[in-house]
């Protein structure tokens, strides 16, 4: 609430929360007008919650905030200013790092995607497995809106699959000014998120199926040697998966 940008609205959704989570959002709610705070009557999902925060909001500009990520002071300014003078993007992310990490776009992914064309944005956003962080830029709200990956039932990787539609409407850019910190305890890391985001059998040896899918749609215009590329680091992030599994079953 203390960014230099003033004019934004907080949506908060409660996914089910059963600690003093309401309690909390509705005192800060009462004391500025910016903050919206609605509550789940059960957790619907992690994307079902980000789908309805995006449902709800009315701005010309739109960004997730995740619960364990912190913003500078400048990043709603610094983003918004740069959207607003380069209208051939439609996302844009201040630099990031993980909790307690350097920056790093390989190893954070919040690389520019800004490249001549679609296939090569798509092999510069599938060097290595990274965070994924060029998820929370700001976006133009209505490349958001009726976006197919988001009107889907959860599955692994799903914040791949929004960037990798995303990518095809516009570029999308990492600006120097202000700064995203990822914090490192969330859901999504742990041996647990795997194994609620299993819906069919073949997720047991390709637990990002649907990911796959989702890659061979948007590749079937590529050149034969960028889906090739493609395929390989797809297999490799299905072992990366498997091997986390395994590591858990050992430790366990």
């Amino acid at each position: 609430m203390s960014q230099t940008y003033f004019n934004f609205e907080l949506i908060i959704s409660d996914n089910g929360s059963t600690d003093d989570t309401s309690h909390i959002c509705e005192s800060f709610a009462a004391r500025d007008s910016r903050i919206r705070y609605i509550r789940q009557t059960t957790n619907i999902g992690a994307y079902l919650n980000f789908r309805f925060v995006l449902e709800q909001a009315t701005g010309d500009y739109f960004f997730w905030a995740a619960a364990d990520d912190t913003r500078s002071s400048d990043f709603i300014e610094a983003n918004v200013t740069f959207l607003e003078s380069n209208l051939d993007y439609c996302a844009s992310i201040s630099k990031s790092r993980n909790e307690g990490g350097k920056f790093s776009p390989y190893w954070v992914g919040d690389r520019p995607l800004n490249q001549d064309c679609y296939e090569k944005k798509i092999l510069v956003f599938f060097k290595g497995w990274h965070r994924a962080a060029i998820f929370y830029s700001i976006y133009r709200r209505e490349v958001l809106i009726g976006h197919p990956q988001l009107y889907k039932p959860n599955f692994l990787a799903q914040d791949w699959a929004i960037i990798l539609h995303t990518a095809k409407l516009g570029h999308m850019q990492r600006v120097e000014q202000g700064e995203l910190l990822l914090g490192t305890g969330g859901i999504s890391k742990g041996i647990r998120h795997l194994r609620n985001m299993r819906k069919r059998r073949i997720e047991y040896f390709f637990p990002h199926w649907e990911l796959c899918m989702v890659l061979k749609e948007i590749s079937k215009d590529f050149s034969l040697r960028t889906r090739i590329i493609l395929f390989l680091r797809a297999l490799i992030l299905n072992i990366r998966a498997n091997l986390m599994r395994l590591i858990h079953v050992f430790e366990t």
